[in-house]
């Protein structure tokens, strides 16, 4: 049996699919300090993101030597406490914004 299609739902010919390229233009200085620290987020959780991998394999690759384990173990301490320092900076930014309106990432839209 043969599963009905609704045409409603199908693209029409003449729609304008989004492009995948960003166009970005910055207009003022509360863009641009919002571009940068979503920039940082990004990259702060991207870097964290790899130490817990490097992290990871330099604990199963310690094998019984107990210093390399305990090198492994402390360096990925590390990493969670950088990802709870980089949580709570994100909490109370948006903390921030909720009791005085602004927009950290977007500041174009009040």
């Amino acid at each position: 049996m043969p599963i009905p299609i609704n045409p409603s739902l199908a693209p029409q010919p003449d729609t304008v699919l989004p492009t995948i390229g960003v166009e970005y233009k910055i207009t003022s200085a509360g863009e641009l300090a919002g571009g940068i620290a979503s920039l940082i987020f990004i990259g702060s959780l991207l870097a964290i993101f790899i130490c817990i991998l490097f992290s990871g394999l330099q604990w199963l690759t310690s094998g019984a030597d107990k210093s390399k384990l305990q090198n492994a173990r402390s360096r990925l301490m590390n990493c969670l406490i950088g990802l709870a320092i980089v949580s709570m900076t994100l909490a109370l930014l948006i903390l921030l914004q909720t009791f005085f309106g602004f927009d950290v990432f977007n500041p174009g839209v009040i």
